[in-house]
Formats: C-alpha cells, structure tokens, sequence
C-alpha cells in the first residue's frame, strides 16, 4: 500500500493529496499475485482491458479509457522516467521487462499532458523499475533463480541478481520464455537482459541501465467467422505467417541538488527492429527499424512561502524517432519517417493553510516536426501544441481527501497516420489535424492507516478531431467530436498482514457525440471492467489467491454504426494459485481461466458483413520453483 507516486509530477509526491486519480500495483502484491508479466500485472491487478497483440507472443494492447483502436496511442507508457512512444501503433514491449525487476507500476488513468506529452490523452502508465528506483545503500546481496512449465509446452527461466555496498547498488536480470501454442502456428519464444548500476551519495545519484529484449512469434491469424472459431478455437488460419521483434534500449541519469533545487538529467536512445512475413500472393516481407533518441532535463524545488509548503517543477524535453520502412511490395516498397519534438513545461503544486487547500497548476508547450519520404513524394507535418492542468485537492479529515480537476492534452498523427501506407500507392494528401481533449473530473480518496484505502472519481472527457481508422475506406480520418464518460473505483483492504484483497471498476461510455453515428458507442469500448483479487497465508509457509476479471462486451472496430450482430461477447476470467515457502525455496501452481473459457477479445471488420476475430488462450497451468538468497 505505497502512499508514494512518480506520475503526476515525475517525483515522489504523496498518493493521498495529490488531485488525480491514481493505482500504485506495489513490489509485494504483483510478486504475491503470481503474474508473470508487467502486461498481466497492468490488466489483473490495475483493472485496465487489454487484449492480445496481433503481433503475437505475450504482448498486450492496453486500454484505460476506452480509445479501441487507438488505445495505443492515446496512452503514455513510461519506464524509468522514459517515454516509450512507439513510432507507428505497434504496442510498447512490455512482457520483455523482467517482472522480478519491477519495484513498483502507477497507472494514472485521465489526461496527464503536461508532464509527458503528447498521446498522454487517457492516462500514463509507469514502470518503475530497480535501475531507477532508490536503492539501498546498505550493504546486502540478494536475488533469484525461478524456473517454470506449463501447459502447451511452456518454459520460463528467470534469474537476477541485486547488490548494493556504500551506496553503490547493481542489479541484473535476465529471462528466457518459450510458449509451444495455444493454437497451431502461435509458437513464441522470448529472451531478455536488463542490467542497471547506480550510485547515491549524500547529494548526488546517478546510474546507468541496458536492456535487450528478443521476441519472435509464430502468428495463426484471425477466424472469419464465430461459427468457426467455436467448432474449433486452436486451429490456425495462418500457418506461414511469424513476426520478430529485437529491442535494445540504453540510457542513464544524474540527479544533484544545486542552491536547493533538485535537477534530474535523463538520457536514452531506443533502437527496434520488427520484421514480418505473412503468406499470400505475393509473399509480403516487412522490416521496420526505429530509433528513438529522448533527452530531458527537469528542475525541482520544494520550499515553505506565505501562502504554505509548495512544489515547483519545470523541464525541457527533446524527443526524436526515425523510422525505416522497407517491404517486397512493388508499390511503394521503402519509406523513411522522421520526428523531432521539443518541449517546455512547468508545474507548480502550492499549499494554501489558511483554507486547508493544494493547488496544482502546469503548462506545457510541444513543438512537432514529422516527414515521411516515399516514391519521390514528402509529406510535412508540423505543429505547435499545448497542453494545460488546473487541480485542487482539500484534506476533510486525516482519512478523507476529495480533489476536482482540469486538463487539456493533445496527440497529433502517427507514423501510420500521417505518411503514406507501405505498399500502396502513395499520393501526398495529408488533411488530418491535431486531436484535443479537455478532461474534467471529481475524486474521493480514504484511506484508514494500511488496512483500507478507497480511491474513487467520475470523469468526462471531451475530444475534437480524434484521429481514428476506417476499415471500409481503408483511410485515417478525424472524427469531430467524441465523448468518454464514466466512473473509477479502486480498493485495497489489507486486515491483516496474512490477508489483502484488491478491486478495480471502470463504468464507463465512450461515444460518438457530433457526426452520422452520434450517440453510438466507440467500438472496441467495454462499457465496464473490473477486477477483483486475493491473497490469504493460511499458514506460516502457505497461501492460495484468486483473481478474477470481467470485461463487457463491445462492438468490433469499425463498426461505427453500432451494428448488434457484430460483437465481441462479454467475459469473465477466474485464475487461482497456491504458494508454498520451504527455507529458502518456493514451490507456485497457478491456473489461469480456470473455466477454459472460449473467447475472444477483440474483432475488426473490413466491410458491411465481413470481418476476422482474434481469440484468446483457454485453461493453462503454472508451475514454478523458485530460489532465493
């Protein structure tokens, strides 16, 4: 139960008081719930939907607010202070990051544009991890060695390593995963690397970190039809098709304390190659090599004035990614994309004694330049664009904090969106413009020492010009106006140390609010998720846990016109898992989908009455031995 959050202000600032609606997932309830993943822990234990990659392996698309299709995009993934935008709308790897390295995950669901940015238009989610986090300086040594098989062939080898002597710490973990398949053709195998060096003085920190990630998938592609799927979920449309991905990602950072301000440098470089093959006639061969360079420095004071205790921060940011695109199509066969952004921005969280007040308040403005050269032809886009936040939060009594909240974000045209589409005819057509949003919000927050704390906020977010696909036209488009509206609800209830169980709700509408479809629900929207989980040790060296969750059901997307035969059912998972501690070994078992569910999670179509689905895994069984010291 962390009262500690990084996201709203990208430095330690109090849970409780801070205006914005947050779910800290802490280092003990991701390891005691048995998720292997950082995917897994954002969905089971933060109560975000999310569903498989298409890109195959353990990867997830994940969904706070209800964008769809360009979930992706509108959602912030930061790890260790760093944005992982992705260049197009494939997802940011996160199943590649050791979940043993993970200190602690913040999901801050609502606009967070100031601080990170554009596509910050549903939230942030942050991973911090041990090549970031404080470390400590006293002397030990410690780590595990995990090993793990399954159902279909699964096996995972898990190690990592932690030392820290006079403020110096080090810390390395690797992981080998290899899935034989659900279905035919869905094969994947996942390797890699994370090491981290820090060093912490009286004044000073600073650390160094790399990490490589290797995955390569087989990819069994969609059903066609339901009737299909149901006669038979593990057979594969696709038995050539596979795709690989290699991430390598480098960086470090200097934290100093100069004249009572606290200045934090941060440095990364990113470099993806993702290579695909999918079978048809022609044979299409595709690679796209992106690297991502971010540079940031930001200034932190905390002080005392008239008025009371105050925060502020500010910060300059650059962020650039060149993209190289290359297939064996005969049109258009080889493109080069490229963006350069820079940022400044400010925010200044101030107490008010004398009415029992904070108010928080920042600006930010992002200078955006993007080319894509392809067949001759350049497209240009450039943009300046601002995003805004107004808060305030009043502590009733020592249990009960209520805030309201203000913000406006943006998000402007990806690679996919804005430049021509590899292997198509390419014309320099370029109409779409910046999507905004304005978000407005009221939360409660209680807590009740670390036994209860309750977290709850009904939001409205108003959005023009939201840049989405239309499957039937095969064209990226705005939208002019859309609305997402709801209720969030967190709890953790912690009676005592053996027990705790935890909740997330989302209630939800997202919908089309000025155009043909007003009204309609965005498709690929749950109107509600949930999630509910467990954890009692019955006895000194013993535990079981459950988790359960539930997704509504939505209309697949590009069914804008809301069109009831067209779907994807509603679903609920059950996972149950046992622990058993023995010296310094633990044996797990964990089953997930208990019921063996027959789902699927998310559906497309591509005309009036045609349309592919993508199924999800049914039971699988886990079990893992692991050894630590």
């Amino acid at each position: 139960m962390n009262p500690v959050t990084v996201t709203a202000s990208k430095f330690e600032e109090s849970v409780q008081n801070t205006p914005a609606f947050l779910t800290i997932l802490s280092k003990e309830e991701i390891k005691n719930s048995g998720v292997l993943t950082v995917n897994e822990a954002i969905m089971k234990l933060g109560g975000v939907a999310g569903r498989a990659s298409q890109q195959g392996g353990n990867e997830y698309t994940l969904d706070i607010m209800g964008f769809g299709d360009t979930a992706l995009v509108n959602t912030v993934v930061v790890v260790d202070g760093i944005p992982q935008r992705e260049a197009d709308q494939s997802e940011v790897r996160l199943s590649g990051i050791p979940i043993d390295q993970v200190e602690r995950i913040e999901i801050q669901r609502g606009a967070a544009g100031v601080m990170y940015g554009e596509g910050a238009v549903a939230g942030v989610i942050n991973v911090i991890t041990k090549a970031s986090s404080y470390e400590s300086a006293v002397a030990n040594s410690s780590g595990t060695v995990a090993l793990s098989y399954g159902s279909y062939g699964a096996r995972e080898t898990r190690a990592n390593l932690n030392h820290a002597n006079d403020g110096l710490s080090f810390s390395v973990s690797g992981l080998k995963r290899d899935f034989g398949g659900y279905r035919e053709n869905s094969a994947s195998k996942n390797e890699s690397l994370s090491t981290s060096v820090q060093f912490r003085s009286k004044d000073i920190r600073t650390g160094l970190y790399a990490n490589i990630d290797n995955a390569n998938s087989r990819l069994p592609g969609p059903f066609y039809s339901v009737s299909d799927f149901q006669r038979d979920p593990k057979v594969a449309s696709t038995a050539l098709d596979w795709s690989s991905s290699h991430t390598n990602r480098v960086g470090g950072f200097v934290e100093k304390e100069i004249g009572g301000i606290f200045y934090k440098l941060d440095a990364n470089q990113r470099t993806r190659d993702l290579t695909s093959f999918l079978h048809s006639t022609p044979d299409v061969n595709s690679q796209y090599k992106t690297t991502a360079d971010f540079l940031s420095l930001t200034a932190n004071r905390i002080g005392e004035a008239s008025l009371g205790a105050y925060q502020a921060i500010g910060g300059i940011e650059s962020y650039r990614w060149k993209q190289t695109r290359k297939t064996d199509g005969t049109t258009n066969n080889s493109q080069d994309v490229n963006s350069d952004s820079k940022a400044y921005f400010f925010k200044l969280d101030q107490e008010v004694k004398s009415l029992g007040v904070r108010i928080s308040g920042g600006y930010r403005e992002e200078t955006i330049l993007r080319d894509s050269a392809a067949e001759g032809l350049t497209t240009l886009y450039q943009k300046r664009l601002t995003a805004s936040e107004l808060g305030l939060s009043k502590q009733l009594s020592v249990s009960n904090t209520v805030y309201t909240r203000l913000a406006k974000s943006f998000r402007a045209p990806n690679a996919d969106e804005f430049a021509c589409a590899l292997g198509y005819q390419c014309s320099n057509a370029n109409t779409l413009v910046p999507q905004t949003s304005v978000d407005r919000e009221v939360g409660w927050k209680y807590k009740q020492a670390d036994q209860f704390r309750l977290s709850s906020r009904y939001y409205r977010s108003d959005i023009n010009h939201e840049i989405t696909y239309d499957p039937f036209n095969f064209v990226n488009s705005n939208l002019s106006s859309t609305v997402r509206e709801g209720v969030d609800v967190n709890a953790l209830i912690k009676p005592q140390a053996s027990l705790y169980v935890s909740m997330a709700v989302g209630l939800r509408k997202s919908k089309f609010a000025d155009s043909a479809f007003e009204g309609k629900t965005v498709p690929m929207a749950p109107h509600q998720v949930a999630s509910l989980n467990a954890d009692w040790r019955f006895m000194p060296k013993q535990a079981i846990g459950a988790g359960w969750t539930w997704t509504s059901s939505q209309f697949y997307a590009g069914n804008f016109s809301n069109d009831s035969a067209y779907k994807v059912p509603a679903y609920a998972l059950l996972d149950l898992r046992y622990r058993y501690q023995f010296d310094t070994y633990e044996f797990s078992l964990s089953v997930r989908n208990l019921a063996d569910k027959k789902f699927y999670s998310y559906g497309t179509m591509y005309s009036s009455n045609s349309y592919a689905i993508y199924p999800e895994l049914g039971r699988t069984v886990m079990a893992r031995m692991t050894y630590g010291f």
